[in-house]
């Protein structure tokens, strides 16, 4: 789909991929949640106008993601820095516009995914998902705390351009290419294990601290809460005015002594 084409819509589709910027975006389609723009640009830069659109819809609050195809040659370390400086995800996608025999474009697209998943460990700020790697990487990580075999992607992008229409057999080529990368980036498939296994650890710890923070906010909140109406109770209730024929009380005029018959009878 063009660019042109999907500013024509309206409303647009709530998910656009495989967007070919042939226009300036001036400001995104209304009805337009997630968009996947193909990349264009050098080997070490994206095209000043995908770079525009990028951030036209990461500023209207846009999920977006760039797609670097089995033919692009790029340096991928320096897309995954681009793309964390920018804000937006990074996708190598697979040549399902394409006939299922060019096979050579289905390995170049198993070295891509072998690629960006090298970058995995050395990217720590980037906070985006790389596509399909992250999701790899998560199935790795439940399959060794729990021994999960299997884990269906529900968001509809990976679905609709990865799990769904991808054959079984380039699938498992990918994610065999994207282990073999992390076993050589990390020296054994020992220390690979023992990275998802602290990955694991981290994340519930993270999910503790989370519910910590969240318990505490409320306790917190509840708490000001209480205070505001004892508060609002005092300035209503705690002053009445004296009733007639009485004299108030100084704060400081001392309290005097108790007089009645029991306690004169116990002075005796």
């Amino acid at each position: 789909m063009l660019l042109s084409e999907l500013m024509a819509m309206d409303p647009a589709p709530p998910l656009a991929f495989a967007v070919e910027v042939d226009v300036d975006m001036l400001s995104p389609p209304n009805g337009l949640r997630q968009v996947a723009f193909l990349y264009k640009g050098t080997a070490q830069d994206p095209a000043d106008d995908l770079i525009d659109a990028v951030i036209s819809c990461t500023l209207a609050g846009i999920d977006t993601i760039v797609e670097i195809r089995p033919e692009d040659a790029v340096d991928m370390m320096r897309q995954v820095v681009i793309a964390g400086n920018a804000g937006y995800h990074l996708a190598v996608v697979p040549p399902l516009d394409r006939p299922e025999d060019r096979q050579d474009l289905w390995e170049a697209w198993t070295r891509q995914c072998a690629a960006l998943a090298s970058t995995y460990f050395d990217t720590p700020h980037f906070a985006g998902t790389l596509y399909p790697i992250s999701g790899f990487f998560g199935y790795l990580i439940a399959r060794a705390v729990a021994g999960v075999e299997g884990l269906e992607p529900t968001d509809p992008y990976t679905r609709q351009r990865f799990a769904d229409p991808i054959p079984t057999a380039w699938a498992d080529a990918a994610k065999a290419a994207m282990h073999a990368a992390w076993v050589e980036r990390l020296g054994s498939a020992a220390v690979l294990d023992g990275v998802l296994m602290r990955a694991a650890a981290e994340a519930v710890g993270g999910a503790v601290q989370l519910v910590d923070r969240v318990l505490s906010e409320e306790d917190t909140r509840a708490q000001d809460m209480a205070q505001q109406r004892l508060e609002s109770h005092g300035e209503t209730e705690a002053d009445p005015a004296p009733a007639a024929g009485s004299t108030p009380q100084a704060a400081d005029q001392p309290v005097p002594p108790h007089t009645d018959g029991a306690a004169a009878a116990t002075r005796r």
